[in-house]
């Protein structure tokens, strides 16, 4: 599939500026919907799109984008983090 990294809003615009990474919000849509219409497929879909509720640090970021630019700060490369996802 062919993604577009543009995304600027919500949670991808955060971690784009605190972290400095390719904003993951599309990255993990993509994912999410590559996914296998297995059980295990489908709770992995669902994992990376949860969103955390409440009103602190971690409020409206989606488990996946918190996982893809935490791979992306461990290997510093953003498709390596795509490949070990």
């Amino acid at each position: 599939a062919v993604v577009t990294v543009a995304d600027d809003g919500g949670s991808s615009g955060r971690l784009r500026k605190e972290l400095d990474v390719v904003p993951p919000g599309d990255l993990r849509m993509a994912l999410a919907a590559l996914a296998s219409d297995s059980p295990h497929g489908r709770l992995w879909a669902t994992i990376i799109q949860h969103r955390f509720g409440g009103s602190g640090a971690l409020a409206g970021h989606p488990i996946g984008n918190l996982i893809l630019a935490g791979l992306n700060e461990v290997l510093a490369d953003p498709v390596a983090a795509l490949d070990e996802l």
